[in-house]
């Protein structure tokens, strides 16, 4: 600390001025100097000290690099002009010397902290082509997501469709599909553009079904519950995130198709894997 304010002090000067011709103002520094006062270097962290003569008085006064009045010092005035120099002189190194002690005085203002920033969140809307093995069936998603710019916490609203499915069901066949609408929360790390997004999510989907080709084709909707885990591989780009995924959901409802006065039923799957591609654009 010591090290760091004879840094600064070294920097600004204690400049001697005044009108006054016993003591004259450059004589006083001329002393000043021999006692080790700097009165020569002028800079940003300047200091003044005024000679007055008022009367029977030498005044001495000391202000800061604003103007402001730190000290004042009158001095007898009825010494000899070399005498008065010299008396001078030390009250001006006493100056100096306190100045040092203090330093407070003379170190630089702190600059104003930063104005704070408030973490800002990025928005994405994203869209995904999916497919669903065994049987095979088409998937698409459109997806809402909120990224706070200091976590690795993503978390999304996701509007997902799958189907139509078919099997055979008696002389006919069944088709069914869902829509489904749910939330989902991530946590997003990886090595610079690369990053690994495993996920959880929760919602509920509307099942339909149709049989056709039976005696009597029938239709029927229900709302199934689903949970899904799964995790992305994406790219981070400055405007886009293009990702790849893969997605285990189960229904825990248990859903069972059969037809009357027949042996004719089929269960509906309760575990369905998703895999596909995706792409989230950032809004500004």
């Amino acid at each position: 600390m010591r090290g760091l304010l004879d840094a600064v002090l070294a920097t600004w000067a204690l400049v001697v001025a005044g009108d006054a011709d016993c003591p004259t103002a450059a004589e006083v520094a001329r002393r000043a100097q021999a006692l080790g006062v700097d009165t020569t270097s002028v800079g940003a962290q300047e200091g003044r000290v005024d000679v007055q003569r008022l009367a029977d008085q030498v005044v001495l006064r000391l202000t800061g690099p604003g103007g402001e009045v730190i000290a004042e010092r009158p001095l007898p005035g009825n010494a000899a002009c070399g005498d008065l120099a010299a008396a001078a002189a030390v009250v001006v190194a006493s100056w100096e010397g306190e100045l040092r002690a203090s330093g407070a005085l003379w170190l630089p203002e702190r600059p104003p902290p930063p104005p704070s920033v408030k973490p800002r969140s990025r928005y994405g809307l994203g869209v995904a082509g999916l497919v669903v093995p065994g049987p095979w069936a088409p998937a698409g998603r459109l997806e809402l997501e909120r990224a706070p710019s200091l976590s690795g916490w993503v978390w999304r609203l996701g509007v997902q469709g799958v189907g139509p499915r078919r099997f055979a069901l008696g002389l006919g066949e069944a088709r069914w599909w869902r829509v489904g609408v749910g939330g989902a929360v991530g946590f997003r790390w990886g090595a610079r553009a690369l990053a690994v997004e495993p996920e959880l999510e929760a919602g509920v989907s509307r099942l339909a079904l149709r049989g056709e080709g039976q005696p009597v084709d029938i239709a029927s909707t229900a709302w199934d519950p689903y949970a899904r885990w799964g995790a992305r591989l994406g790219l981070r780009l400055r405007a886009f995130q293009p990702w790849v995924g893969l997605f285990l959901t189960v229904h825990p409802v248990r859903r069972t198709l059969s037809l009357r006065n027949s042996d004719a039923e089929r269960e509906l799957p309760t575990l369905e894997i998703f895999t596909g591609l995706g792409v989230t654009a950032w809004l500004p």
